[in-house]
């Protein structure tokens, strides 16, 4: 009797049960070989997709075929089609982890290859470079596409064991060559759009790219990633503190990537890509010039500074074609970028040093004064006509700023017209043209005694 009923539970369980198999050996041999020479499609996804194997059998399958194979083009297209072609609806979220699992087994054979001289290997780069976009590929797929938030947890753990196993290359905070930090921004951006959208995502993505000091809490505190070089971390806080005087800079914004390659990154939101910053400590007067007294700091504040403002007024200028005109009037946005910067860094030295150029007899110093005023007044919350546009500018790159250039107020140009900084109010002069003539400050033309900071 008893026998009767274990066989009896047996059966049933044997029924219940799903059935699991492995590939045969010829099946295996021809995922590998498909997937190593981009061909016969269908049958390799039929075998992938399979029921009864397990997520480590498909992976393992596809892995097979890329750890020895060199990711071209026309591997990054076959395997686009394999996981996002309308024939793989279905089979998507098995597909796409075990693809990108496949995938990353090849970033980690190429990595492991190069060791110390990675930042020498160019094709091997190039070949990191197309790996990591094609994972960006399936971290922007949306649930309607059929990837559901199991699989993008899936690859997001997958992502994760990658960063760990090549830390000293791509962590973000491991210090490496340009070419190398160009490569692994996007990997660190796939791993942030991967992540579920749940409370503790930017802290689950902090603990999966391990950062700490600045960078973690840049990513925790204000969701965008600081991708660079592993520079120091005073050089994130910095950025964070320049990026505060802009918040509206920071809506959709993701990543910043200095020395990266805008061509190349994609995310699911915005990225903002920064020159490399000059070195020394000779950058501030390449910005402020030799003429006048420029603040003390470093090529890295002046960097960062004239890569938000850079990008600070193209957005005032896309939303305003009024003061695009006056811009391009008045030489153009870089040079207009280059006195937002300024006002960035030391708003009360940016003024004096316009008022003191425009005393030597170069208005469009002030005339660009006036467009930068007006670009981060388009940009500034909203507040009553009467009380006139408020925003933050420098000088603290260390803490908080505490200088504020407040009532602002715009003419028809977009440019300002008058604005009040440090108990001081000031007014342009236009003559009939609309260019700027002069400024007064609390009522009375501006002189050479008024202007204490901007003097050598």
């Amino acid at each position: 009797m008893r026998r009767t009923f274990v066989m009896a539970v047996a059966t049933v369980l044997a029924v219940a049960a799903p059935s699991r198999a492995s590939l045969t050996s010829s099946e295996a041999e021809q995922v590998r070989r498909g997937v190593a020479t981009a061909s016969d499609l269908p049958r390799v996804r039929a075998l992938i997709a399979r029921p009864d194997l397990s997520s480590d059998e498909a992976a393992a399958a596809v892995a097979a075929g890329l750890t020895t194979t060199p990711i071209d083009a026309a591997h990054v297209a076959f395997l686009q089609d394999l996981v996002f072609a309308d024939a793989a609806t279905a089979s998507r979220p098995v597909l796409a982890v075990a693809a990108l699992r496949g995938m990353l087994a090849r970033a980690d054979a190429v990595i492991g290859q190069h060791g110390l001289d990675l930042d020498r290997a160019p094709a091997a780069l190039a070949e990191l470079t197309r790996v990591y976009a094609w994972v960006e590929q399936v971290a922007r797929a949306s649930p309607a596409s059929n990837v559901p938030e199991s699989t993008r947890a899936a690859c997001a753990r997958v992502v994760t064991d990658h960063l760990a196993r090549n830390a000293t290359a791509l962590s973000p905070q491991a210090a490496v060559g340009a070419q190398v930090a160009r490569a692994r921004a996007q990997i660190a951006i796939a791993l942030l759009d991967l992540m579920p959208d749940v409370p503790t995502r930017r802290i689950d993505a902090a603990d999966g790219l391990a950062l700490t000091g600045s960078r973690r809490a840049f990513l925790v505190e204000r969701g965008v990633l600081a991708l660079d070089a592993g520079g120091p971390d005073a050089h994130v806080a910095t950025l964070r503190v320049l990026l505060d005087r802009l918040p509206a800079l920071g809506d959709g914004l993701e990543a910043i990537v200095v020395g990266g390659d805008a061509a190349t990154l994609t995310a699911r939101s915005g990225i903002l890509v920064m020159p490399d910053a000059p070195g020394g400590n000779a950058a501030p007067a390449v910005l402020w010039g030799s003429d006048v007294r420029s603040p003390s700091g470093d090529g890295w504040t002046v960097a960062a500074a004239r890569g938000l403002a850079t990008a600070a007024v193209s957005r005032a200028l896309a939303r305003s074609d009024a003061l695009r005109a006056q811009v391009d009037r008045d030489g153009g946005g870089n040079e207009v970028a280059a006195t937002t910067a300024m006002l960035l860094i030391d708003g009360p030295l940016a003024v004096e040093v316009a008022a003191a150029r425009l005393l030597g007899g170069a208005r469009e110093s002030a005339a660009r004064l006036a467009d930068a005023i007006g670009a981060l007044a388009v940009l500034a919350p909203a507040a009553p006509a009467a009380a006139g546009m408020a925003f933050s500018v420098g000088p603290a790159t260390k803490g908080p700023a505490t200088t504020q250039m407040t009532r602002v107020v715009t003419g028809v140009t977009g440019a300002a017209t008058t604005f009040r900084l440090e108990s001081h109010t000031w007014l342009f002069d236009h003559d009939d043209s609309g260019a700027v003539t002069g400024m007064r400050r609390d009522g009375l033309p501006v002189t050479k005694a008024m202007l204490v900071a901007a003097k050598p």
